[in-house]
């Protein structure tokens, strides 16, 4: 009796992007025809799965602005009005703690530093906009 072996090693087109179909036919045929091949996928419930689609990153930039609009209603109501603009300062300090915080906390680099930007941004223009609110209630109070 003659075992035959998988033949001449012939050259033939290989598809771009590799596979099976890119080994040599000797290796090709040993990796189809092994055990681990033949064998049935099972699910084992601990596959990480990979994150083609990344989370939205928008809802830390406008957590961060939030955060600013709440810090700048406590500012207004709490600090007495020669004490406000200082106040002001630290709580733009805290939002870019903040924003620091949020955006290494989504584990992503890419466009870290475009997001922080726009975040603290964001915090000074709601400061900003509060603090020219807080001013003309004080020019309107007298």
């Amino acid at each position: 009796m003659h075992i035959r072996g998988p033949g001449p090693a012939t050259p033939r087109p290989v598809a771009m992007g590799g596979g099976v179909a890119s080994l040599r036919p000797a290796v090709a045929h040993a990796v189809r025809s092994s055990a681990a091949a033949r064998r049935p996928m099972v699910h084992n419930g601990f596959v990480a799965e990979l994150d083609l689609v990344p989370r939205r990153t928008i809802g830390g930039v406008i957590a961060v602005w939030v955060l600013a609009a709440l810090i700048g209603v406590g500012i207004g109501v709490f600090v007495p009005l020669d004490w406000r603009a200082p106040w002001l300062v630290v709580g733009l300090g805290a939002c870019l703690i903040v924003a620091f915080a949020v955006q290494l906390g989504y584990g992503r680099s890419q466009g870290f530093t475009e997001r922080v930007a726009a975040s603290v941004l964001g915090a000074l223009v709601v400061l900003g906009v509060l603090s020219l609110g807080f001013a003309l209630a004080a020019v309107v109070t007298g």
